[in-house]
């Protein structure tokens, strides 16, 4: 986790207590528990790796976005995209993460890559404890290159290098954790965010 001048990491530590002072613990399911802690990134950066490891480790319940849907259509991601185009994906997308961010359990969430494209997703996340798992883009392509699974990876790594352009501004203004993939292991970002989480310590 970094913010890269002090001030910022002392504004981001108010910012961050804030938010945290609004919400008080209580037992699963009840109204007032911790909102979710949502995992964002572009594809390769390990989000459902580090969740499932949080998740573990607090005792809430994971899911991953995309598996939820595949779950949840009977149809893999891949072949959402050639039936209904991305527009037609993303549509069912939102619609997914509206459901699992409405339930009362305690929750950790890894999105896509691309759940935060649509402006109604990005409302949503708003409400949320968001990490975003950086890391170098070429070493984050060169985990999903040849996943034939991932529709957007197969297009090459300038269309990839032009989606993060896209999707960085995004990232960039709904993250309240930022952990670098390359510089520790999953191990060590997932009890970096549960440390933060716990005591709201940026430092």
């Amino acid at each position: 986790m970094y913010w890269q001048e002090p001030c910022l990491r002392s504004l981001a530590a108010t910012v961050w207590r804030k938010f945290m002072s609004e919400w008080k613990v209580g037992e699963p399911g009840s109204a007032n528990f911790k909102p979710p802690i949502v995992l964002m990134g572009m594809m390769g950066a390990g989000k459902t790796t580090v969740g499932r490891i949080v998740a573990a480790k607090l005792g809430w319940q994971f899911e991953d976005l995309d598996a939820a849907i595949i779950r949840g259509t009977g149809l893999e991601i891949a072949e959402m995209f050639s039936r209904y185009g991305e527009e037609g994906f993303r549509e069912r997308e939102h619609q997914y993460l509206h459901e699992l961010l409405s339930s009362s359990k305690p929750l950790v969430l890894a999105l896509g890559g691309g759940t935060v494209t649509l402006p109604g997703n990005r409302e949503l996340l708003k409400k949320t404890a968001v990490v975003w798992l950086k890391g170098p883009l070429s070493l984050l392509y060169s985990r999903v290159a040849d996943d034939a699974a991932r529709p957007l990876a197969s297009r090459g790594w300038e269309v990839f290098q032009a989606i993060y352009r896209q999707r960085e501004p995004w990232f960039q203004s709904l993250a309240w954790i930022i952990e670098d993939v390359a510089r520790r292991s999953s191990e060590e970002i997932a009890q970096n965010i549960i440390d933060i989480w716990q005591t709201g310590s940026w430092e």
